[in-house]
């Protein structure tokens, strides 16, 4: 079962898994994102969570880390070992927000196309039981029980109803924000990270005139280069070591 738990510095959560967790959620998020450019507006997008299938993979090879977790079921004589090995590997935390948010939009054009656009959809007999979107949805909710543990109780309700908005979009998104909310977290303090964490869940939600600001520019460097907004480049570099 896939879990997460908040880095030391709050820069992101790490993702816990065995093998079996990390192949079966990497299948799925390849699975329900569709093949290249099979819904054009949502390429960038798709390359974001791609990005989480990478790092799903290269956990697999062994270049990422690996915990030893005590095992709680350890009460009976019955039990082999009293500690699981678990893959792991980290993400920043506006990456991992706009990621699953992101799915949800990913899970609706999935499941239209498995349930060939019929009414009700998600009820249809073909995507009802999917296993892809159930792992998907696992992966979500362990995203969303780890969010609720950075950010104040009272603050809970409303931003976990704006990050399942139905009025957010994914379409044409310029992804080189997400970049720049990565690294302008990184350059706070653990403290100020737990406290802004709330603001930028929002920023992403509601892709105001900072988002719009990111989206222009992208837009005029893909045209300058005769190219599409995925192969911009992004604005900021990330530092070569990260304190997580």
């Amino acid at each position: 079962m896939i879990f997460l738990r908040n880095t030391p510095n709050f820069t992101g959560a790490a993702v816990h898994g065995d093998r079996m967790d990390f192949e079966a959620l990497q299948a799925a998020l390849e699975r329900i994102t569709g093949e290249r450019c099979e819904w054009p507006a949502y390429e960038g997008a798709r390359l974001r969570v791609l990005g989480v299938c990478e790092e799903l993979g290269e956990a697999l090879k062994g270049n990422r880390g690996r915990v030893l977790i005590p095992n709680e079921e350890h009460t009976s004589q019955h039990a082999q070992y009293d500690k699981n090995l678990y893959l792991a590997f980290n993400i920043f935390w506006p990456e991992l927000i706009f990621v699953t948010m992101a799915l949800n939009e990913f899970v609706d054009l999935y499941i239209s196309k498995e349930a060939e656009n019929s009414y009700k959809a998600g009820e249809d007999y073909r995507t009802v039981w999917d296993p892809s979107v159930a792992q998907v949805r696992s992966f979500q909710s362990a995203i969303a029980e780890a969010f609720q543990q950075v950010i104040p109780a009272r603050s809970v309700t409303g931003i976990m109803q704006q990050l399942n908005s139905d009025y957010f979009d994914i379409s044409h998104y310029a992804a080189q924000y997400l970049d720049d909310l990565n690294f302008n977290y990184l350059e706070m303090d653990k403290e100020m990270r737990r406290e802004k964490l709330i603001t930028i869940a929002k920023q992403i939600a509601q892709q105001g005139s900072d988002y719009q600001k990111v989206k222009q520019d992208v837009q005029e460097a893909a045209v300058k280069n005769n190219g599409k907004m995925t192969e911009v480049a992004p604005f900021v570099q990330y530092p070569p070591d990260i304190e997580w």
